[in-house]
């Protein structure tokens, strides 16, 4: 789905004539692309490879490889996402671009937290950040924070996960990041969520629901959210039509992670209700 950014970004493109401004705003509409389809923007990535190697671009290439380990990553192919973001890593030294050296590390710290080795993710988390404060980088370094800060929701650590969160808010929201201000209101939905902080969590659902545009993966995780927000407020009601919605977009939109949830909060409502039958099916579906 093509969002009003990358509408705007398909203009630039468009305008530029010189081909390495063309690869670098390219590369843009692919990132922003992933967030509603992934698969779009692996084949993007690929598009950006041929055309850096073709140009003699190594930044394009670098850049490239590590979008399409990043987006390798999301889809869970997880040993090939390794094998692109070893190819960033190597151009990114070859050409000593700190900037990209630190996108792939967190790349890197993104598939080692999905594969469940926490301390090695945060080994490579905290290098991206070291190497991002060293170029005065804010907006990279909060980026950073955030995957630091998701990493301990992962581990239980719920207080010092908000204490990263709330860190990050105001640098994205100064930089006026929709994305990254998105995904940063999603993780304090969460933390607010997992402290028993439901009217706090779900305000942060809410902002994202009015920010985020239908049927977008990001829509769709803030809809889910309220929805087991609604189902710990014992409003089954409205739990039941957000978590229904949320499961019949993700269903077409293929997320996993939105129908897990669904389905696991719609059978521990029908347990509640008393209809066991029915509980056990959205049960063994999340389990699916």
């Amino acid at each position: 789905m093509e969002t009003q950014r990358y509408k705007l970004l398909q203009e630039e493109y468009d305008s530029l004539k010189d081909e390495r401004a063309r690869i670098d705003v390219l590369v843009e509409m692919a990132l922003e692309m992933r967030n509603t389809d992934v698969d779009e923007a692996a084949r993007m990535a690929d598009e950006i490879i041929e055309k850096s190697t073709r140009l003699g671009y190594p930044r394009g290439q670098g850049r490239g490889h590590n979008l399409k380990g990043s987006c390798y990553g999301l889809q869970g192919d997880y040993e090939e996402g390794m094998e692109e973001l070893l190819l960033a890593q190597a151009i990114a030294k070859q050409i000593k671009d700190k900037k990209l050296e630190a996108r792939v590390l967190n790349n890197f710290g993104n598939i080692y937290r999905e594969t469940g080795d926490f301390a090695r993710a945060l080994n490579y988390f905290e290098e991206a950040l070291a190497i991002n404060e060293s170029l005065g980088d804010e907006v990279a370094g909060s980026v950073n924070l955030t995957s630091i800060a998701q990493l301990l929701y992962d581990l239980n650590d719920f207080d010092s996960a908000l204490d990263y969160a709330l860190r990050c808010m105001p640098i994205f929201e100064k930089a006026h990041d929709t994305n990254r201000v998105i995904t940063i209101y999603n993780v304090l939905g969460n933390i607010y969520f997992k402290r028993e902080e439901y009217e706090e969590a779900r305000s942060y659902f809410e902002k994202n629901l009015a920010t985020t545009e239908k049927a977008s993966a990001a829509y769709i995780i803030a809809l889910s959210g309220m929805g087991k927000v609604y189902y710990k407020m014992q409003d089954f009601d409205k739990a039941r039509q957000c978590l229904q919605q949320a499961m019949e977009e993700a269903i077409v939109l293929d997320n996993a992670e939105v129908q897990i949830i669904c389905n696991y909060y719609m059978g521990r409502m029908q347990m509640e209700e008393g209809d066991f039958r029915a509980a056990l099916s959205y049960l063994n579906k999340a389990f699916e």
